[in-house]
């Protein structure tokens, strides 16, 4: 089973370390079922660099983890879903990348459950 949540216009990374909130999904599951496994996946239709300068996920210039998509349910702290290379989404200066599908292969499934919202941001010191 796919959940996902609405869509959202923008997610800016900008050079400041921080979080970029996602949208949460609140699955809906049978009664009965017994979660095995659940993983994130995160669409997105492009990457733009409005700098003239190339810009990319910077790994090596701070915090104490990677930079990853990041899942969390009812305010019990986020865990990584899937972490983010150092100088992936690069895009060359006042440039624009298509789009792509990430997929997790991190199980999650502590952070799923009918009927409660799960939460999703880009963070660890993303930049």
């Amino acid at each position: 089973m796919d959940f996902w949540s609405a869509a959202q216009a923008t997610a800016q990374i900008t050079a400041t370390p921080g979080t970029v909130a996602l949208p949460s999904v609140t699955p809906s599951l049978p009664n009965g079922v017994t979660i095995t496994r659940a993983i994130a996946m995160m669409k997105f239709r492009k990457v733009s660099n409005g700098d003239a300068a190339a810009n990319y996920i910077d790994t090596t210039t701070g915090g104490p983890h990677d930079p990853a998509l990041q899942v969390d349910k009812a305010a019990a702290g986020y865990i990584d879903a899937l972490l983010l290379p150092d100088t992936f989404l690069r895009v060359e200066g006042d440039g624009i990348e298509g789009g792509d599908v990430w997929i997790g292969d991190t199980d999650i499934k502590a952070k799923v459950e009918s009927g409660v919202a799960t939460t999703f941001q880009l963070g660890d010191d993303l930049r």
